[in-house]
């Protein structure tokens, strides 16, 4: 079996430190709503990862808090969804595409500690009153 069994675990911050180092000139691009196209490297990409890691200890967040999330699949919700459990946080992703309600309901009872959403999030969910309702933590635009 020498050989075929990984000489280390397969674990998150051994793919961020991975793409830090073997792709660092690589870009990556994501399509924003509202926005058009962003592209960058992921050297910036991991510098960001970090900053944002750093802000989120100088909140107060720590290892073992839960963190929702309400963004849509772009590069502002990859950096959320390596930083937070490289800090050993739980990440929780809400599924923006349910009903405002729906929402509603489940961002209510999973005890987050704090709330990230992107800037676009406003024009979606806040007429329907969805983000008025989810003051029980931090509401953080990212």
């Amino acid at each position: 079996m020498k050989g075929l069994i990984m000489d280390y675990p397969l674990t998150l911050t051994h793919f961020f430190e991975r793409t830090r180092k073997v792709f660092h000139r690589k870009t990556l691009a994501t399509r924003v709503p509202g926005v058009g196209l962003q592209r960058y490297t992921y050297a910036d990409y991991a510098d960001r990862v970090c900053r944002l890691s750093a802000a989120l200890a100088r909140l107060g967040l720590k290892k073992g808090d839960r963190v929702g999330t309400f963004a849509w699949n772009s590069h502002r919700h990859l950096e959320v969804y390596f930083a937070a459990p490289l800090m050993g946080m739980v990440l929780h992703t809400v599924n923006i595409r349910l009903s405002p309600q729906d929402v509603t309901l489940i961002s209510q009872g999973d005890n987050s500690e704090a709330r990230l959403r992107t800037r676009n999030f406003n024009r979606h969910h806040d007429r329907d009153g969805t983000a008025g309702s989810l003051s029980r933590s931090q509401m953080l635009q990212i």
